[in-house]
């Protein structure tokens, strides 16, 4: 670019000019490009942390109900056998009384 500056219309070469604008237009780019790239690895990182705690929440949830059955058949079982002992025992006393009083 070629035209006339300064206090007297002395005639220059604005080059110089026109490459400083190209080098402040090309760092910007860069700039809004690095932004974007930051701006997007953030929400990547965001969406898998969101994703993770979610799905480790769900694993404990389903962890625990897999516990509560288990628990709550466990607690079933444990009170048929002790009332099945307790059955056993009853069965057991009434013989022993049966006996004494057939031995009277």
């Amino acid at each position: 670019l070629k035209g006339y500056m300064g206090e007297r219309c002395e005639y220059s070469d604005l080059q110089w000019w026109e490459l400083h604008r190209v080098e402040e237009e090309k760092r910007r780019n860069v700039v809004i490009a690095v932004c974007i790239i930051v701006i997007i690895c953030l929400l990547s990182v965001g969406a898998c942390v969101t994703y993770c705690y979610r799905h480790q929440k769900h694993l404990n949830k389903s962890h625990y109900s897999e516990d509560m059955s288990e628990t709550s058949s466990s607690t079933i079982d444990s009170v048929n056998e002790t009332s099945t002992n307790i059955e056993q025992q009853n069965v057991q006393q009434q013989q022993r009384v049966m006996r004494e009083l057939v031995i009277i």
